[in-house]
């Protein structure tokens, strides 16, 4: 077969890029004692051709993905009917984040599906050491997959972290995200529409549904400013939309009459 034909047959599905993702993240597994850390961060690297062939179906890519991820934790945590109980594995940073991008790359493939991880190891003062980035890349080609590269990264400085949030996914799991710009947008986002925050949410979350500020100059206050279409609610009051709210530091946000965000600041 010609290198024409070899092309023309060579792509990438969608299910190929969710199965190269959760290869990566059990190639990128970092044991502790008590437990095992996954990384959270996934960048997905596309030939030119498969990216604009799956451009239209993304966001659907990215949550499938994120299901897979947890379908994969959760077999690999299940306890076995004889002998002792498998390590936890878990998530460095709480919910899975997930980019797809189309490679720079000349000598990239139609098929070729590239996983760089991110696992972000906690800072540690006390003993002089800063943040460091373990990242992980495999590529996977024709089925399969193989890691390619290992390397760490050190973090200039610690990110800030300013307010957490926690809520109740639409897959049923409890998800916690971090508040880590001054100015951020939560909402369940999409592909034209990015979000800081992006919420597993049911479809009355809008992709845009709400900007939270952080005011150090104010005394630490937070604002809130609803933008949503089905309305944001804070402690029970609903707020009235396009207006900024100071928001106490510690509340149930509530999207759409029907999802409660716990939010605190940290």
């Amino acid at each position: 077969m010609d290198t024409e034909s070899k092309t023309r047959q060579a792509k990438a599905t969608g299910r190929d890029i969710i199965l190269a993702i959760v290869d990566n993240m059990q190639e990128a597994l970092e044991p502790l004692l008590y437990s095992t850390l996954a990384p959270s961060r996934f960048d997905v690297y596309l030939h030119e051709n498969d990216y604009e062939r799956v451009k239209g179906i993304l966001e659907r890519i990215r949550g499938e993905s994120k299901q897979a991820l947890d379908a994969r934790l959760e077999q690999m945590n299940k306890k076995p009917l004889f002998g002792a109980d498998p390590i936890k594995i878990e998530p460095a940073e709480g919910d899975w984040a997930i980019r797809i991008f189309k490679s720079e790359e000349e000598d990239f493939e139609p098929g070729d599906i590239m996983v760089d991880s991110a696992l972000t190891t906690a800072v540690t003062p006390e003993f002089g050491v800063g943040a460091k980035t373990q990242r992980v890349v495999t590529v996977r080609s024709r089925g399969e997959s193989r890691r390619i590269k290992t390397y760490q990264e050190e973090a200039a400085a610690a990110e800030p972290r300013f307010a957490k949030f926690s809520y109740k996914g639409r897959d049923g799991r409890r998800h916690e995200s971090v508040m880590t710009k001054k100015d951020v947008l939560v909402g369940r986002g999409g592909e034209n529409v990015p979000c800081d925050i992006e919420l597993v949410s049911i479809e009355d979350v809008s992709r845009s549904h709400f900007y939270l500020r952080f005011d150090e100059e104010k005394g630490r206050e937070f604002w809130i400013q609803d933008v949503s279409k089905f309305g944001t609610a804070v402690n029970g009051k609903k707020l009235e939309k396009g207006q900024w709210t100071s928001l106490p530091s510690k509340a149930v946000i509530r999207l759409a009459e029907k999802v409660d965000l716990e939010f605190e600041a940290l």
